[in-house]
């Protein structure tokens, strides 16, 4: 009986800006495959889903192989392509998984590293921009403002003052404080 595998494609890819102002994918490589036979892929990947709806990927690539034509161990380059912050993707079935890579572990195996890599789904760090699970509506007076809108508050009761026709965060001491000088020797 063989071990079937689920059809799956990890790739690593890089975002630019473009002169609009869009993120802009670049496809890098891919560094694991369920049908991929290169000694220096991606092993035990791991798709983790949770039930509130985030992912997890995990994985590990060595850091050098032994390429048998060479006679010895070889630096694995897909390795040089991932870094913090990385994007991945995963297709698995028909589904693609974006994520980004969050944390990176070595552990020696051998004669070379065996290095393993934690990542979050990419919309949890898109979110993160403008925050997770936050509600703006005008009758929770949660919304966005100026500065000028909530000094008040925050500096009442304090001996500064804010203006806010200026509202270049021009604060202006109305209090005078007394100043010691004093000498050390």
């Amino acid at each position: 009986m063989a071990i079937t595998k689920q059809p799956y494609e990890l790739s690593v890819w890089s975002e630019k800006l473009n002169d609009d102002g869009i993120k802009e994918e670049i496809f890098g490589a891919i560094i694991g495959g369920h049908d991929m036979t290169f000694l220096g892929r991606a092993t035990q990947v791991k798709l983790k889903r949770e039930l509130k709806g985030t992912n997890t990927l995990t994985f590990q690539m060595p850091s050098k192989y032994f390429d048998s034509q060479v006679g010895d161990y070889v630096h694995n380059e897909l390795v040089d392509l991932i870094h913090n912050e990385t994007k991945i993707k995963l297709k698995f079935g028909e589904d693609w998984y974006e994520f980004y890579v969050k944390k990176i572990t070595e552990n020696k195996k051998f004669k070379a590293l065996m290095i393993s890599y934690s990542c979050e789904d990419a919309f949890i760090d898109e979110l993160s921009r403008t925050g997770y699970e936050i509600e703006f509506a005008s009758d929770l007076n949660n919304s966005v403002a100026e500065t000028g809108d909530f000094m008040e508050d925050i500096l009442d009761m304090s001996i500064w003052d804010y203006t806010p026709e200026h509202n270049v965060g021009d604060f202006t001491e109305f209090n005078e404080n007394r100043f010691y000088k004093i000498p050390l020797e």
